[in-house]
């Protein structure tokens, strides 16, 4: 495998470019140290090692004992402070833990962004780049969570077939719910949708600003929030039926913020346009979704936590509704020492089966979560996780993992 060569090359360049970023690059342009052209490199060398039972959990595709290594570097480029670039490249398996079986380049983020005024009051950006729904995905980097993996809406599955209209039907879910036909835990986790795919990197437009008390954003991608990590490069003509996501945020001081988000876009993937009933498009199968989210920090603690409720419309306006939370306490013991518990349930409405029946559409679950971190140096963090997974479902399993990571930030 050219894994290593590759996780090299990206260590030597990302180094030579820091290192040189202020002196060799600016006088190769040439720009002086009074330049209003500014460029800023930084790079994550990260490993995480992986256990889990079959099958595995949250966005986990692999079960077992296995190492899920990743580089990554970052680059700012700003311009007389009204003008900037931001793109973030990784090498690894995939987004989540092993998504390929080969090591590959990606780029996870590139996006300009312009703000015309001094202040912070108005941004317009356009690229590739994280959601602006809810409060997780502004603090998923590995130094500003305490945990490897994301909250329940962000990393747990439901029973919305994202690549087939027909299994979203009345009949094939009473199927599943009785064991009919494989359910949601035995098949492939490429079929279904998650409230929210992790940070949700999808290309579009999106306007933001700020005030002193006051926060707010919205975007429309060619991606829906739901959206595989696998399927955020879908392409831009996918605009034709695109994602509204917007987010409104209050701070009445600097310990307490609260937020409000909404979204609303087709779930189903381009793999399913040839199996759309006649006379309908991907827009047809819209997905709306709500959420409240708050972070308040008290001395040594941070407490945060999500409210999302979600309606996915299956076949013949079939509604599909969810509500997922999660609720995390993170305790400073010591300047490099951390401890941290998550709690997160997903619960699911009932529909009526084709024969009368009252059935669950996707089985309801709950999971917690207790992380510790030790930051070795102000560029250095070890941290754990372990969580567990019960759910509501005839025959299936509860589900473990434990993963511990090493990451060091240049």
């Amino acid at each position: 495998m050219n894994a290593i060569p590759r996780l090299s090359r990206i260590l030597i360049i990302s180094l030579a470019l820091k290192a040189d970023a202020q002196d060799s690059l600016i006088d190769l342009l040439p720009w002086s140290p009074s330049s209003p052209i500014a460029v800023d490199v930084r790079g994550q060398l990260s490993t995480t090692f992986w256990s889990t039972t079959s099958p595995p959990p949250a966005l986990n595709r692999q079960s077992g004992n296995y190492l899920d290594p990743r580089a990554s570097v970052a680059f700012d480029i700003t311009a007389y402070d009204h003008l900037s670039f931001h793109t973030t490249v990784r090498v690894d398996q995939g987004f989540d833990p092993l998504d390929s079986d080969q090591y590959e380049a990606r780029v996870d983020e590139y996006f300009l962004r312009y703000t015309p005024f001094d202040s912070n009051v108005l941004n317009f950006q356009a690229g590739r780049f994280a959601t602006v729904f809810g409060g997780w995905v502004a603090q998923h980097d590995p130094f500003d969570t305490p945990f490897l993996s994301a909250p329940l809406p962000y990393s747990q599955i439901l029973a919305v077939n994202i690549r087939n209209p027909d299994a979203n039907s009345a009949q094939v879910i009473a199927q599943r719910n009785r064991n009919q036909i494989p359910g949601l835990f035995e098949t492939s986790k490429s079929l279904w949708a998650s409230v929210i795919w992790g940070p949700s990197y999808g290309s579009g437009l999106a306007i933001s600003g700020q005030s002193q008390h006051l926060d707010y954003a919205l975007e429309v991608k060619n991606i829906p929030l739901t959206e595989q990590a696998t399927d955020w490069d879908s392409s831009w003509s996918r605009l034709e039926h695109p994602t509204w996501s917007g987010r409104i945020g209050y701070r009445p001081d600097a310990s307490l913020a609260l937020g409000i988000s909404a979204s609303r876009g087709p779930y189903l993937s381009l793999d399913a346009v040839s199996l759309l009933p006649a006379g309908t498009d991907l827009g047809d199968f819209p997905y709306t979704s709500i959420g409240a989210d708050f972070r308040w920090a008290a001395g040594h603690f941070i407490v945060t936590g999500e409210l999302i409720a979600s309606e996915y419309t299956g076949l013949d306006d079939l509604p599909l509704r969810n509500l997922s939370y999660y609720g995390e306490v993170r305790w400073k013991a010591s300047p490099s020492l951390f401890l941290a518990a998550r709690w997160g349930q997903s619960l699911n409405d009932k529909i009526r089966a084709p024969d009368g029946e009252q059935v669950r559409w996707s089985p309801n679950l709950w999971r917690v979560s207790m992380a510790a971190g030790w930051r070795v140096t102000p560029d250095f963090l070890i941290k754990g996780e372990f969580n567990h997974t019960s759910i509501d479902e005839s025959g299936t399993d509860d589900q473990n993992l434990f993963g511990l990571n090493a990451t060091w930030r240049f």
